[in-house]
């Protein structure tokens, strides 16, 4: 009787057991905490409160929010036995289904018994593969031409580069590009090789590939391009003189034409000097009018300099400033009037009104001139421009003309 009493008492315990689950046994034998603690002593979870009912306490290991109930990873314990050996068992298992096993999600903090919690993302430490790399064997110009240059990686490429260095450069330093350059320039002939790298977001950067290049280039163009064409209007009311053409070529085989210059001087340009363009200017713009002559030049990549005297000539005629809507340029005293009022002489018998867009000055010149009105022309001719203007300090030297 006595042991039919103990295998009931047993099999009420064990009943027990599977409906409390594991968290009765942490709730009820605190030494379930303390071996998962022991076993994972740097955790994050062994950091969590072991006071039961506090969201987020070290039952949840093994339970759902609201203890009792187990959890998958609670059920994969209680199941292994429980104690060290258990724990130890289940960690290569994914006892929640998020693809993480237990020990990884118990190393970075994440529940191992809920879906939902997952370890944090690890940085990007993978480097990007440049895949291809192809350039010319051979080359006749400075410039190579990149044929291929592609990379991938386990994010994305934000950069590639291309250097004759074979040491890695670094992520921040040279000038990357989101694209593969369409060449490369060197400085000197010679056998050559490019070494091509590839970055990506987190600053990885790739180990290279490298290809090599043998540039020959040709023998020294010493033979100066030749302008072909200059034409510019023949006359002009604007110092800003078109330039209706203006084409050169350089000798077959040689560098190519790379400057265009056009001046009023017959001396031939320097090969440096400023003033050389890539393209034929579109226009001249000179000082002043008149007959003018234009010398038109070009420069080839080799600094050879046109030779030949090109030139065009225009005639420019700008219209006539008229300063008083009396004094027309037909009138006889047109260009005396005009260079009183442009020496500060005169400022006409009725000024200009600003606010208006016509011109109302008048310089009235039928009027009488008194004696007055001709020393205020003779100081401002003698002394220069609007001068004593206003009242005069001192007495005045003459009694009908007050200082006033």
């Amino acid at each position: 009787m006595i042991k039919k009493i103990r295998k009931e008492f047993k099999i009420v315990l064990f009943a027990i057991a599977l409906t409390l689950g594991i968290c009765g046994m942490v709730y009820a034998f605190n030494s379930e905490r303390l071996v998962f603690v022991g076993r994972y002593p740097t955790s994050p979870l062994s950091s969590l409160s072991a006071v039961p009912g506090v969201p987020g306490n070290q039952c949840t290991i093994c339970h759902g929010p609201s203890a009792p109930p187990l959890n998958t990873y609670g059920q994969a314990y209680f199941n292994a036995g429980m104690g060290v050996a258990a724990l130890q068992a289940i960690e290569p298992s994914d006892s929640d289904g998020d693809t993480f096993s237990n020990i990884t999600e118990i190393n970075a903090g994440s529940f191992p018994g809920n879906a939902t919690s997952v370890p944090p993302p690890l940085p990007d430490a993978e480097a990007p593969t440049v895949i291809s790399f192809i350039i010319p064997a051979t080359s006749s110009s400075l410039t190579v031409p990149i044929t291929t240059f592609t990379a991938t990686d386990n994010v994305a490429v934000t950069g590639l580069l291309i250097t004759e260095s074979p040491n890695t450069p670094a992520a921040s330093g040279p000038p990357w590009t989101p694209t593969a350059p369409a060449n490369f320039i060197f400085t000197t002939p010679g056998q050559k090789t490019l070494f091509a790298w590839a970055k990506d977001a987190a600053n990885n950067v790739s180990t290279s590939r490298s290809q090599t290049v043998t540039i020959t280039l040709p023998a020294s163009d010493t033979i100066p391009p030749i302008v072909t064409s200059f034409v510019i209007p023949a006359t002009s009311v604007s110092l800003t003189v078109p330039i209706s053409a203006f084409t050169a070529a350089d000798n077959v085989g040689g560098s190519g034409v790379n400057g265009f210059m056009v001046a009023e001087s017959s001396t031939p340009p320097l090969a440096g000097n400023a003033g050389w363009s890539a393209t034929p200017p579109a226009n001249f713009t000179f000082a002043t009018g008149g007959a003018k002559t234009l010398f038109a030049w070009a420069r080839d990549a080799a600094n050879n300099v046109s030779t030949g005297l090109v030139s065009a000539s225009v005639t420019i005629t700008l219209p006539q400033t008229v300063t008083f809507q009396d004094v027309s340029p037909t009138h006889f005293a047109f260009n005396h009037v005009e260079a009183m009022a442009a020496a500060g002489i005169t400022g006409g018998c009725q000024a200009d009104n600003p606010g208006t867009p016509e011109n109302e000055a008048l310089f009235c010149p039928d009027s009488v001139v008194d004696r007055g009105q001709m020393a205020a022309f003779i100081v401002r001719a003698v002394e220069g421009g609007q001068l004593f203007e206003g009242p005069c300090i001192g007495p005045s030297p003459f009694s009908d003309v007050p200082a006033s």
